[in-house]
């Protein structure tokens, strides 16, 4: 399903933390060409300078300025973001580096969206920021890229078609013929490394519980022609943020789609992390290398998403696929900067399912990108596999 462009947005200011990152430019390029006023903001910013002319940015045209930003000054941080509309940041390991990058969003009345995928983040956002951002009259969404926004709002559509949804389980998949180090950004990488010993939690019976990865399997009923997939058990922010969007919903699951011997492999890397040196040298594979996938590499990497809901009426599923993870992520920011500008969103750290209709949001996204989606009324007939 997807929608005509609509509306084009007015021009407003937005500012890209970590503008020279693999991430930052290309939320950069894609701001500009969504006619927004940008502020490149990075540490060095003639490191920023040369990365975007590298990509063909003519910087003292097309950007408003570049700004030195170090998010290891907490005071100059807060200088950088005076008069920026909303904050769009890259940088982590946000639960190392992104705190008081939140925090001056929060003090400088600044709207704030980053792409962390990490769950201990998120839940501190969510747990102890949302009063200082209602009290700001700002609105904050963590979690607005690849990770963890398309199943964030699958599982709003799908939940918001069964009656008293009391289960969501949603399964991510990107096939790639050399790993998923082939496909992600050092960035990614560095950033999965801290979380390697560090346990995550799922929403089960209304509890969040302690799950090890790929300790939690299923079986993900992907739609043709990709079909049903063995799925291991992540620490995604779903747990955290749909239960805050689907009342009532008392299990929340996220799964990665993987051959089960290579889950396996994963839950003993991660018990294995927990012993130091080993951590250290797992932490060394995952930082090898720089830069990211090439933009041939990049643009031919699929990914699929399912949101399978469980309500009275029967089992509920929500789809979307397409191309291009970090290209997907930049559209998704900023489509989310838009339309916390907009007017009408809430104030707090709210999920991307709060920021506006699921579906809305969703056609905004496939307007510029080749994402598509999908919803299925409730099957009667229809069970989810249980967790294993």
């Amino acid at each position: 399903m997807s929608a005509s462009e609509g509306t084009p947005s007015r021009s407003s200011t937005f500012g890209v933390l970590g503008a020279s990152g693999y991430t930052g430019r290309l939320v950069v390029a894609e701001g500009l060409r969504r006619g927004h006023r940008v502020v490149a903001l990075g540490r060095d910013p003639g490191r920023v300078r040369s990365r975007l002319e590298a990509d063909g940015i003519d910087v003292d045209r097309d950007l408003v300025e570049i700004r030195t930003a170090d998010v290891g000054d907490p005071q100059g941080l807060r200088g950088a973001l005076e008069g920026l509309e909303v904050l769009l940041t890259t940088v982590g390991p946000f639960d190392q580096l992104g705190r008081d990058v939140l925090d001056a969003a929060i003090d400088t009345g600044t709207h704030y969206v980053d792409v962390t995928g990490e769950q201990h983040f998120i839940r501190w956002a969510y747990d102890e920021r949302d009063a200082a951002a209602r009290a700001a009259g700002i609105s904050a969404v963590p979690a607005a890229g690849f990770d963890f926004l398309p199943g964030d709002l699958l599982a709003g559509l799908a939940g918001d078609v069964v009656a008293d949804p009391s289960e969501i389980h949603v399964a991510y998949i990107v096939p790639s013929s050399g790993g998923l180090l082939r496909v992600t950004s050092a960035g990614t990488r560095r950033t999965a490394a801290t979380m390697l010993d560090r346990p995550g939690v799922a929403l089960d019976r209304g509890v969040l519980v302690e799950e090890g990865l790929a300790e939690a399997r299923r079986l993900a009923w992907f739609p043709r022609p990709v079909g049903p997939h063995h799925a291991a058990g992540i620490p995604g922010g779903e747990a955290i943020s749909v239960p805050r969007h689907v009342p009532g919903v008392r299990s929340v699951r996220t799964y990665l789609a993987i051959p089960s011997w290579k889950a396996e492999a994963i839950q003993v890397v991660g018990s294995a992390a927990r012993w130091g040196p080993l951590r250290r040298r797992i932490t060394a594979v995952l930082e090898r290398g720089s830069g990211g996938p090439s933009e041939e590499r990049r643009r031919a990497t699929r990914w699929g998403c399912v949101a399978e809901a469980r309500g009275a009426d029967g089992v509920a599923r929500a789809w979307a696929y397409g191309h291009d993870l970090y290209g997907l992520t930049a559209t998704a920011m900023v489509v989310v900067g838009e339309a916390l500008l907009g007017g009408g969103v809430a104030a707090g750290v709210i999920p991307p399912a709060s920021v506006a209709p699921p579906g809305e949001l969703l056609d905004r996204i496939a307007a510029r990108s080749d994402l598509r989606w999908s919803v299925a009324r409730p099957d009667p007939t229809a069970d989810l596999p249980p967790v294993d």
